[in-house]
């Protein structure tokens, strides 16, 4: 019985193994654009298109010289990896990853300023970017640490509520030491 199991372990775990490999290539991928500050969606996604997203395409230059992600891209029947609930889930868990190396990195330094940004995108929604700056190992660091929908609220009160969360969040209410605002008007004085 052993013997009659041991090629089917054998090739479970070769496809295991291929399997990883294609996943790091592709997360490659996504850390790869958002370190150039890329986005990974196109506004055309479809077959079609002369430009598929910033993502599609990276991967589509990539399989004319790794044979494993193109022969993945070819042969692959149940998952690409390149539909957009994917690069959403991909880049979501980049993302918690980073967010961790950025609460570690405020953990072990001894001041934090928060700086806030408020503009209007073109539909009008008021979104609040927010990234803190820090000294680590003798070098400055400014991490963006997300944008937040203030269009319901944008009053000094409601600002001051995203301010406290973000200083929970990242813990680090004993070495806040300075704040800045541009375009957040409403924060002068408070």
């Amino acid at each position: 019985l052993d013997e009659q199991r041991e090629p089917d372990l054998s090739q479970r775990n070769e496809q295991v193994k291929r399997n990883r490999d294609i996943l790091k290539r592709i997360v490659d991928s996504v850390c790869f654009l958002a370190r150039q500050e890329l986005p990974l969606r196109g506004h055309d996604e479809s077959a079609e298109s002369t430009n598929t997203g910033n993502y599609a395409e990276l991967l589509n230059l990539l399989r004319k010289y790794d044979t494993i992600i193109d022969h993945h891209l070819t042969t692959s029947t149940v998952s690409e990896g390149t539909s957009p609930a994917i690069q959403n889930e991909i880049a979501d868990a980049v993302a918690r990853v980073v967010d961790k190396h950025i609460k570690s990195e405020v953990e072990s330094t001894p001041f934090v300023a928060l700086i806030l940004d408020e503009t209007s995108d073109i539909s009008s929604k008021s979104e609040l970017s927010t990234v803190l700056r820090y000294v680590h190992n003798g070098i400055i660091h400014e991490r963006f640490v997300g944008f937040s929908d203030v269009s319901e609220d944008r009053t000094a009160d409601g600002l001051y509520k995203h301010i406290l969360s973000i200083v929970e969040r990242y813990q680090f209410g004993n070495k806040f030491v300075a704040q800045t605002y541009d375009g957040a008007s409403v924060m002068s004085g408070h």
